[in-house]
């Protein structure tokens, strides 16, 4: 039998022996985003009489890694390198963080006195791409109702989230434009969302004017993306008419009032006009 499986079969040894001891979890969950990294304290308050032989990481039901007497880290499945225990502190650190990886985790000790755990709740979480586009309108002076003049999009975005549009003072778009919520292509547990900027349009008035898309993400954070919009009125030119007409003539050649007479292959050149 090797090391670690001498280290774990006493352990459990020890555990069946002993009561097991659960140290009371943090209220609040850790929030991680995807993609980041993930630091899990394990904090079993050890008296001074007491010593680990062991330490046991898991994860829901998954075993992330087993730390033995030795100091030596031995770590398991699918975590492979995404995770480090440091054998002083036994604190976790996950890293490459995937929406999976949310859950409990549990660090189990094994000592001369029994066994303690403590749990601790990840909530992995994913902060959105936020961008804008303008859609551009031309105002026709009707006064024919409110149009979609800019959309703002959120990709990829873990609830909860709130989406806004801001005028250029700062002030929440009234009343509340429209807002489209569909899952994440990647990620069923995301949400891409559209909101639409419905207002009624004026040339004088909007165009060029800058409203601001305002996001808050699941952790708080906010995130703005701009949008200047373009609305323009119809350009008017005068209209012309073109009319044809035939020519009239108000001159004729003339030879001092007598018969014209040439000579054939020679030329003369008469007067004529018309309007």
């Amino acid at each position: 039998m090797n090391e670690i499986a001498l280290t774990i079969a006493a352990a459990f040894l020890l555990l069946q022996a002993a009561n097991c001891q659960t140290v009371q979890p943090s209220t609040e969950p850790i929030k991680a985003e995807l993609g980041g990294i993930v630091v899990i304290p394990c904090d079993l308050m050890l008296t001074e009489n007491e010593t680990l032989f062991t330490v046991l990481w898991k994860h829901n039901e998954d075993d992330i890694a087993t730390i033995g007497g030795n100091g030596q880290v031995y770590p398991h499945g699918q975590y492979g390198e995404r995770a480090f225990v440091d054998v002083t502190t036994y604190t976790l650190t996950l890293n490459n963080l995937m929406l999976d990886d949310s859950g409990t985790y549990v660090c189990s000790g094994f000592g001369n006195t029994g066994s303690k755990s403590q749990s601790l709740q990840v909530d992995v979480l994913s902060s959105p791409q936020v961008s804008t586009r303008v859609n551009p309108y031309l105002d026709d002076g009707m006064g024919s109702g409110t149009a979609t003049l800019a959309v703002c999009t959120a990709t990829a975005a873990s609830e909860p989230f709130t989406m806004n549009w801001l005028t250029d003072m700062g002030d929440v778009v009234v009343p509340d434009s429209f807002r489209a919520d569909t899952p994440n292509e990647e990620f069923y547990s995301l949400i891409d969302s559209s909101l639409y900027l419905d207002i009624r349009p004026d040339a004088e008035r909007d165009n060029g004017r800058k409203f601001v898309c305002s996001v808050q993400d699941a952790f708080g954070k906010m995130i703005e993306s701009e949008a200047f919009l373009i609305v323009t009125a119809p350009t008017t030119t005068p209209q012309t008419t073109t009319i044809q007409a035939s020519p009239m003539i108000t001159s004729f050649p003339t030879n001092d009032g007598g018969q014209i007479t040439m000579v054939m292959g020679n030329q003369r050149a008469f007067e004529c006009a018309a309007i």
